[in-house]
């Protein structure tokens, strides 16, 4: 359209409207715009400008997220991993860590624990220091096994992580 430049931020301010709107189809519609994105910059000469990046993906995993759909906000952020170019933050860990303690899984706490060493993992082979677990994770993770009556299941690492931080 004439006077709207489609550029990352464009698509990505869009795509945070989607997300935190009521609207239930707003992951669907966070996803497609992803898509478009990926496509625009496959055929667009200026496909840096257009091209997804970490805000983009964050932005669909928080839309799943906020509507209780951990497995799909989980799915975007396997599928940020397996993306060249596209690094992940503690903040797109933590969306889905979140989304699976609010869940009404009973295994969420186990899903929460993969991340957790999914997290480590890519934090220590990429040695990307803002990708190491913070205080705020780690009571996630906490918080998974509160919620389903399993206190006494949380390992010990994970408390002595939020006594230090505190």
């Amino acid at each position: 359209s004439p006077g709207l430049e489609q550029n990352d931020v464009s698509f990505n301010s869009v795509m945070n409207a989607w997300s935190k709107s009521d609207a239930e189809d707003g992951p669907e519609r966070c996803r497609q715009l992803l898509d478009d994105m990926r496509e625009i910059a496959k055929t667009s000469s200026n496909n840096q400008e257009v091209a997804p990046n970490t805000i983009t993906y964050n932005s669909v995993i928080d839309a799943y997220g906020r509507r209780g759909r951990a497995q799909e906000a989980e799915e975007v952020l396997r599928d940020m991993l397996n993306t060249p170019r596209i690094k992940p933050n503690a903040q797109s860990f933590d969306i889905v860590m979140n989304a699976w303690s609010k869940s009404d899984t009973d295994d969420a706490p186990d899903h929460c624990q993969r991340l957790l060493s999914d997290m480590m993992e890519v934090a220590c082979s990429t040695k990307n220091t803002d990708l190491e677990p913070d205080a705020i994770v780690y009571r996630t993770v906490r918080d998974a096994y509160e919620q389903r009556g399993r206190a006494n299941d949380v390992p010990k690492y994970i408390l002595r992580q939020i006594a230090i931080a505190r």
